[in-house]
C-alpha cells in the first residue's frame, strides 16, 4: 500500500542529497510513532526524476540516497510516496497509543490553562514549547487590584501581585520606600498612593532606576525589562471626570477598580505655591487664586517634558524660572482667569501654548488744566505748528486726568502710570521728575471700604533726557489697590515736580499724554456690574 505527502514546500540544491522542507512535518509527531515519512519512501519535485530517502533528519530535513540532479530551486512543490509495505502491527499499535497519549496531554494542558494563573508551558506539534498566559492573568493584568500596606521596609511584589494592573498602596510611612517590581513582568501598571507621613514611594526593579509616585497621586508606569518609566504621558489625578461602571469593567466583584481609574488632572485645584516636578508629565494643573508656579531647571527634564495650567480662580497665576531658563524668552509669565496655557520644554527654552493672547493694554485719558495761572503748564508751540502743554523747570505745574477701568482688566494685577514727554531744547543730561497723586473707587455704590475716593500718597518718576524732541516715556513702579476692578475710576494729578532736588534739568519739557499700563486676561466680564466674574 502506498500514499502521497506533498505538506509544504522543499528547497532543493543540484548535485547535493540534502533536502530542505519548510512547513513540513517529516519526522515523527509524538515520541514512538511511526514517522510521517521513512527510510525508503520515495521523492521527486518534477514527476520525472525519482530518488529514494536515506534518512529523515528532522521535520524540515531529509537526505537522499543518491545526489539531486535537478536545477537549484527553492519554495518548489514536491511529492513523497510513502510506503507501508513493511510496517507491522505492532507499528501501527504504537503509533496509536502515542497518538492517544498526545491528546490527552493537550487536554490536560487545555484544561491547566483554562483553569490556572500566571502563565502555562504548552507542548507545541514539533515538540518545542510556548509560555502562554492564562485567562487569568490576562484578566487581572486589565482590571486585577493588587493592596501593600507600606511603612519604613522596601516592599518587594510577587509574581503574582504586580501581574494586577491596578496597585493601591497605603500605610503610615516612617522612611522612604521602595516597591520592587519583577524585571520580567514588562506591562504598564497604575498605581495609587494614598500612603500618608512626609516620604516617598518609589516604583521600581531590584537594580534599576523607578519613579516616584506622589501622596495622593495617581501615576501609569511601565518596566522595559530594566527600569521602571513613566508612561509618555503620566495619567495621574484623584478625581475621574469618567468613573467606569461595573459592566464596563466586566465583574461586579472589580467594581472597587473604577476609583483607582485615573484621568489627567492632578485633583482638586493647587490655591498655594506650587513647584512643577518630573512627575506632572502630562498633567493638567488646575489653579485658583493669586498662586505662583515655579517651573523648573529644563536641564532636569527630556526634551517633550509638557504641563498644562489651568487657571479657573479669580486671581492671576504667575509662571516662575527657578533656572535661567527662559519662558517664551521672558523671565516670567502670567496666566489670567480662565487662561490656560502649555508648557513644553524644547531642549533648549520652556515654550508656550496659550489658550488665548492677554497681556498688557494702556488707559488712555485727556489732559486738563484748572484754569489758575501759574499751577497750570502753558500751552505752547512745541515744534513748527504744533503745540502743546510746557511744564516749568521751577514751578511745580499740574494737569489732571481721569481713568474708566475696562471690563478685560486682570483682577488683583498692579496697575503703572506712565506719561509721553520731550524736551524742545538742545539741553541735555539733567533729569525730570514726575509725580502722580491720585485716589481710585469702585463703582455701582458699593459699601465694601473701597466705594469711596480716598487720596493716595504720590509715586514719582525720574527719567535723564537724553536728546533734543526725543520721545520720553516715564514709567512708575507698580500699584496695587484692592478697589481696581472693572468700573473703577482712577483720579489723577500729574505734575512736574520741578522744585524737587531729583529734578535736575534745567529747562522746559513738554507733556503730550499720560495713561495707565494695566494687565488683561480675557476679552470682557460675564456680567456688567459687581458680580463680575458670576
Amino acid at each position: 500500500m502506498a500514499t502521497w505527502y506533498r505538506e509544504g514546500t522543499v528547497s532543493v540544491t543540484n548535485n547535493s542529497k540534502t533536502v530542505t522542507g519548510s512547513g513540513s512535518l517529516w519526522s515523527s509527531m509524538v515520541t514512538g510513532t511511526v514517522p510521517m515519512i521513512k527510510q525508503g519512501d520515495v521523492f521527486t519535485v518534477d514527476g520525472d526524476k525519482w530518488y529514494e530517502i536515506d534518512t529523515i533528519d528532522s521535520h524540515t530535513q531529509i537526505t537522499l540516497k543518491t545526489v539531486y540532479l535537478g536545477s537549484t530551486a527553492s519554495g518548489s512543490s514536491y511529492a513523497i510516496i510513502r510506503n507501508f509495505t513493511n510496517t507491522t502491527n505492532a507499528d501501527l499499535a504504537n503509533s496509536l497509543s502515542a497518538v492517544l497519549t498526545k491528546w490527552h496531554n493537550r487536554e490536560v494542558d487545555l484544561i491547566n490553562w483554562l483553569t490556572g494563573s500566571g502563565t502555562i508551558t504548552l507542548t507545541k506539534t514539533d515538540s518545542t514549547t510556548v509560555s502562554v498566559k492564562t485567562p487569568t492573568q490576562i484578566q487581572n493584568e486589565w482590571i486585577g487590584k493588587a493592596s501593600k500596606t507600606l511603612s519604613n521596609a522596601d516592599v518587594t511584589l510577587t509574581t503574582a501581585e504586580a501581574g494586577n494592573a491596578f496597585l493601591v498602596l497605603s500605610g503610615t510611612l516612617t522612611a522612604n520606600v521602595n516597591v520592587i517590581v519583577p524585571t520580567a513582568q514588562s506591562h504598564v501598571w497604575f498605581v495609587l498612593n494614598n500612603t500618608t507621613g512626609s516620604y516617598s514611594v518609589t516604583i521600581k526593579t531590584s537594580t534599576g532606576t523607578g519613579v516616584v509616585v506622589d501622596q495622593g497621586q495617581r501615576a501609569a508606569v511601565f518596566c522595559d525589562g530594566t527600569n521602571v518609566l513613566s508612561c509618555s504621558t503620566n495619567i495621574v489625578g484623584s478625581s475621574a471626570t469618567s468613573t467606569p461602571t461595573n459592566a464596563m469593567l466586566g465583574s461586579a466583584a472589580y467594581a472597587d477598580v473604577a476609583s483607582l481609574v485615573p484621568n489627567v488632572f492632578v485633583g482638586s485645584s493647587v490655591t498655594s505655591a506650587y513647584t512643577v516636578s518630573v512627575n506632572d508629565w502630562g498633567r493638567v494643573i488646575p489653579v485658583s487664586g493669586t498662586v505662583t508656579v515655579t517651573i523648573p531647571d529644563g536641564a532636569t527634564m527630556a526634551p517633550g517634558f509638557n504641563v498644562t495650567i489651568s487657571n479657573g480662580g479669580t486671581g492671576v497665576v504667575t509662571l516662575a524660572r527657578s533656572s535661567t531658563n527662559t519662558i517664551d524668552g521672558q523671565t516670567s509669565f502670567l496666566i489670567g482667569r480662565g487662561m490656560n496655557t502649555s508648557l513644553f520644554w524644547t531642549g533648549t527654552e520652556w515654550r508656550t501654548i496659550k489658550s488665548a493672547q492677554f497681556g498688557f493694554r494702556d488707559l488712555t485719558a485727556e489732559l486738563t488744566v484748572k484754569g489758575t495761572t501759574g499751577s497750570d503748564p502753558s500751552f505752547e508751540a512745541f515744534r513748527g505748528g504744533l503745540y502743546a502743554y510746557s511744564f516749568s523747570p521751577t514751578v511745580t505745574q499740574s494737569v489732571f486726568m481721569t481713568f474708566h477701568v475696562q471690563h478685560d482688566y486682570a483682577p488683583g494685577t498692579p496697575i503703572y502710570f506712565h506719561t509721553h514727554w520731550a524736551s524742545n531744547t538742545p539741553t541735555t543730561g539733567g533729569a525730570v521728575r514726575w509725580g502722580f497723586e491720585y485716589s481710585i473707587a469702585k463703582g455701582h455704590g458699593q459699601s465694601d471700604g473701597y466705594g469711596e475716593f480716598v487720596v493716595q500718597s504720590p509715586v514719582y518718576v525720574s527719567t535723564t533726557v537724553t536728546a533734543q524732541y526725543r520721545h520720553m516715556v516715564s514709567e512708575t513702579t507698580a500699584i496695587t489697590n484692592s478697589a481696581i476692578e472693572p468700573d473703577s475710576l482712577i483720579l489723577v494729578r500729574m505734575f512736574r515736580d520741578a522744585t524737587a532736588p531729583e529734578d535736575t534739568y534745567t529747562d522746559k519739557v513738554f507733556g503730550f499724554t499720560a495713561d495707565i499700563h494695566y494687565q488683561t486676561d480675557r476679552y470682557s466680564t460675564p456680567n456688567k456690574s459687581p458680580t463680575f466674574y458670576a
